[in-house]
């Protein structure tokens, strides 16, 4: 992220592009622009969308207790939630554009910060019995392998591919993924855009404390037999720890505000992506080869009718997702 901002972010502004696969060609030729722009588009229709979708329901849906509106029908919750998730935030990334994007981001981050790191200081105060610190040791002396923050040969990430094939991919991703870098360039100058961005690698750093360790904790908890769960079952899978640990250790008044924060991080991911692909439709595919004619105006309608299409198709996609 810091390569993005002090790196990449100065020469996309510079070039004055729009889409990523814009500043590809400048730097080859107008075929790498269309191909890189197709391929994005795919995957985020066939990919990003319905897995954003998916996660989200599977989440949503024991925290919010559907299955006692709904029945215990997982194809029907996880449709109905998936639908709600699509058309909600499908709908101000359709109309709002991407300030509206910027603007719910900015409220949504807030919360989801507050929220996200309630979670594990809870988390390690239920597993200490009402201390966090003591639950921090306990999960350190019992789960060492999982506390341990560089992995060796044998794991799924050796410590050594972080210098190697992880840099290529994050550097893919954080540099020149149209979903992420997209907003970089509606900055006001170059300074703006860098602040922001050097903002987000500063709460990446903390992404330890609110993404790995609830997992954690929840493995500890479930595996060692000795915390009473009172009404909450063990979760059948991995997909079910985070909202199992929630329902767990979040008092019942703060459930709605952080099942809020979720909601609103979840519509975040998809909105973002959503305009992004549109963008990519729009101004790559819809202006670079249907009708390379288009006005500007002709190619914002272009990319709303593409969003439109995609939101349905996300949401029976998502199925293919629960088949599997």
């Amino acid at each position: 992220i810091v390569a993005m901002a002090v790196i990449f972010l100065p020469r996309y502004l510079k070039s004055g592009i729009t889409t990523i696969p814009e500043f590809l060609e400048i730097r080859f030729d107008r075929r790498m622009r269309l191909l890189t722009s197709l391929v994005s588009v795919i995957l985020i229709v066939l990919i990003l969308l319905p897995f954003i979708l998916f996660s989200g329901a599977e989440f949503m849906i024991p925290v919010f207790g559907v299955q006692q509106f709904l029945g215990n029908n997982p194809t029907v919750n996880m449709l109905v939630v998936g639908s709600l998730l699509a058309l909600i935030g499908g709908g101000y990334a359709v109309f709002g554009g991407l300030k509206a994007v910027a603007v719910s981001d900015t409220v949504n981050g807030l919360g989801l910060a507050i929220g996200g790191l309630m979670i594990p200081i809870l988390g390690l105060s239920f597993a200490g019995h009402g201390s966090v610190w003591q639950g921090l040791s306990t999960i350190i002396e019992q789960q060492p392998e999982r506390m341990a923050p560089m992995g060796d040969s044998d794991a799924n990430i050796p410590w050594h591919t972080l210098f190697t094939g992880v840099t290529l991919l994050t550097t893919c991703y954080w540099c020149t993924n149209q979903g992420i870098v997209q907003r970089t360039f509606a900055a006001k100058n170059l300074a703006e855009g860098q602040k922001g961005t050097l903002f987000a690698a500063v709460m990446k750093l903390f992404g330890p404390l609110y993404l790995v360790l609830p997992g954690i904790i929840a493995w500890h908890i479930v595996s060692s037999g000795d915390y009473d769960l009172g009404k909450y079952s063990p979760p059948n899978d991995a997909n079910g720890a985070y909202g199992f640990l929630v329902n767990l250790v979040l008092p019942d008044w703060a459930t709605g505000f952080f099942a809020a924060t979720i909601f609103g991080a979840i519509l975040s991911s998809f909105n973002s992506f959503l305009n992004s692909g549109s963008t990519l439709f729009a101004v790559d595919i819809y202006q670079g080869i249907l009708n390379r004619n288009a006005t500007d105006k002709q190619a914002v309608r272009a990319g709303r009718i593409f969003a439109i299409l995609v939101i349905p198709l996300s949401v029976c996609l998502v199925l293919f997702f629960k088949s599997y």
